[in-house]
Order: structure tokens, then C-alpha cells, then sequence
């Protein structure tokens, strides 16, 4: 899914391409490691049956769920309760709300400045690309997903630009 959505592409067969090959990089990764510990554990004739192999995955099933539950566990038991304790104080709630207002503030603030950039940069792009290019589409695209780039005007030479 993560793939899915940072993926740059247009259309939704090049997303779903993009993100088909990381997943086939990450278990083709992850299946190379249990590859070479299934030939390790062959080679070295650890487990001499099959029942062995079995037992010793299943026990290694149960150490890794053992050790979630113990690291969850000691979280749940204390975040759960103070949790909601603070969620019914609503005088509590108003003083996390205020500590919490300028730092979205600050996002918001470089979140609309990164928007006006990327507005800028379709902008300078739709004036570069001529309109029988065939990225041409791509730009018309971007200025329909980005109408703030259409308001946007480039200069070229800093002499256009008008006086404030």
C-alpha cells in the first residue's frame, strides 16, 4: 500500500506495476534469507526429520508472539487507562488543543509554502513545454490537479516582474 501511494505515476496500471516490483523486490528479498537458512539447516543436518523443522518453527512462532505480547503488554496496560482518563478531561483536552496549535500552525505555514512552490514549478513547466509536445498532456493534468499553478505567473527575467 505504501508503494501504492508514493508512487509518481498517472495512471493506475503504472501504479500498480510500480508497486507489483517493490513488493517482488522486498520478497524476493525476504525469501533469499529463508532460502539460505533452510540450505544452512540442510547442510548441517540440525534437524534430522522434518518433525524437527516443524517443532523448531513453531517454537520460534511462539517466542516472537511471546515477545509482542510482553512489549505490548506493558504499554497497553499503562497508555490504555491514561488514555482515557485524559479523553474525559476536557480541561485537559483544551490545554493538549493549545500546545498543539502552533506546531500545526507551523505545518500548515511550510505545507502552504511547499504548495506554492510545486504551484510555481508547474507553472514555469507549462510555460517551457509547447502545446503540440506530447508532455503536454502531463502539464495540462498537473494544471487541472493544481489550479493555483494557472494563477501563478512566471517571469522569466527579473525586469518583468512588476513593482509592489
Amino acid at each position: 500500500m505504501q508503494s501504492w501511494i508514493r508512487s509518481g505515476e498517472f495512471s493506475v496500471i503504472w501504479r500498480f506495476i510500480g508497486a507489483l516490483k517493490d513488493y517482488f523486490i522486498y520478497y524476493a528479498i525476504v525469501g533469499t534469507i529463508v532460502a539460505a537458512f533452510l540450505i544452512y539447516v540442510t547442510i548441517a543436518k540440525i534437524f534430522t526429520t522434518p518433525a524437527d523443522l516443524l517443532a523448531f518453527a513453531m517454537a520460534g512462532a511462539n517466542a516472537w508472539g511471546l515477545l509482542l505480547i510482553t512489549v505490548m503488554l506493558g504499554y497497553g496496560l499503562v497508555e490504555v487507562p491514561r488514555g482515557l482518563w485524559f479523553m474525559a478531561s476536557s480541561k485537559w483536552n483544551l490545554r493538549y488543543l493549545e500546545f498543539q496549535a502552533p506546531k500545526r500552525k507551523e505545518v500548515m505555514v511550510d505545507a502552504e509554502a511547499e504548495l506554492f512552490e510545486v504551484a510555481r514549478e508547474i507553472a514555469l513547466a507549462s510555460n517551457r513545454v509547447d502545446h503540440d509536445d506530447a508532455l503536454r498532456t502531463y502539464v495540462d493534468r498537473l494544471l487541472k490537479i493544481c489550479p493555483l499553478a494557472s494563477e501563478e505567473r512566471i517571469y522569466e527575467d527579473e525586469e518583468e516582474m512588476p513593482e509592489m
